[in-house]
């Protein structure tokens, strides 16, 4: 994980702030020394370790769906947490730079990644007005599982529109 370049006091990517223990204002942002971004959030929901997290307009994340994610979705903010965070609890979501994300099976590389029905996983199967802009993996998985991925900006949703 990158070390933080921003002169913030007291930022620790790998640490979870319980409910009663908010440690930054919401949606505060941290540069990495790798070009990564993260940003501090509050939990809706229980989130996985590399789970893809959708973020709304004061700083409330949950597992990003294809349901959240849709075109009520659009312009929101998505990152991965790269640790798991408890319900109501606070910490750093990863929305740019290079990182570990959930995919499901068969999700090939250096592809448009979408939303699916399975919160907090991406996958490579085309869904309208669904796609995360901005994340590429870099290996392609036969089974559901945790690949490396490229946040090339910060991650978004896009209104994608699918041709077929």
């Amino acid at each position: 994980m990158a070390n933080v370049t921003s002169s913030m006091i007291g930022v620790n990517l790998t640490r979870v702030d319980a409910s009663t223990a908010q440690q930054f204002p919401l949606g505060t942002q941290a540069q990495g020394t790798d070009g990564s971004l993260f940003e501090y959030v509050t939990c809706l929901s229980i989130i996985s370790q590399y789970n893809a997290v959708v973020i709304n307009e004061v700083g409330q994340a949950s597992n990003l769906t294809t349901t959240n994610g849709g075109p009520t979705g659009i312009g929101k903010k998505v990152a991965v947490a790269q640790v798991s965070i408890p319900v109501s609890s606070y910490g750093w979501v990863q929305r740019q730079g290079t990182m570990l994300v959930n995919v499901l099976a068969d999700c090939q590389d250096i592809v448009p990644l979408f939303t699916t029905a399975t919160p907090g996983k991406l996958d490579d199967v085309t869904v309208s007005e669904c796609m995360v802009l901005g994340i590429n993996t870099v290996s392609s998985t036969s089974t559901a599982s945790t690949v490396t991925a490229i946040g090339a900006a910060p991650l978004q949703i896009f209104p994608f529109a699918n041709p077929a």
